[in-house]
C-alpha cells in the first residue's frame, strides 16, 4: 500500500497551491485585458508604436 503521507508531502502541497495561484493570476490578467479592450481602454506597454 502507498502511505498517505508520502502522497501528500509538503513539497507537493506547496507546488499545487502555487500552481493554483499562478493559474488564477493568468486567468484574471486575461479577463482584465479583455474587459479593458471591450470598454475601449488600451494601454501601451512598449511606448508609442
Amino acid at each position: 500500500m502507498v502511505n498517505f503521507k508520502e502522497i501528500v508531502s509538503n513539497n507537493r502541497v506547496v507546488g499545487l497551491v502555487l500552481g493554483q495561484i499562478l493559474s488564477l493570476l493568468i486567468t484574471s490578467t486575461g479577463f482584465s485585458s479583455s474587459e479593458l479592450a471591450r470598454r475601449g481602454l488600451y494601454f501601451h506597454y512598449l511606448g508609442s508604436m
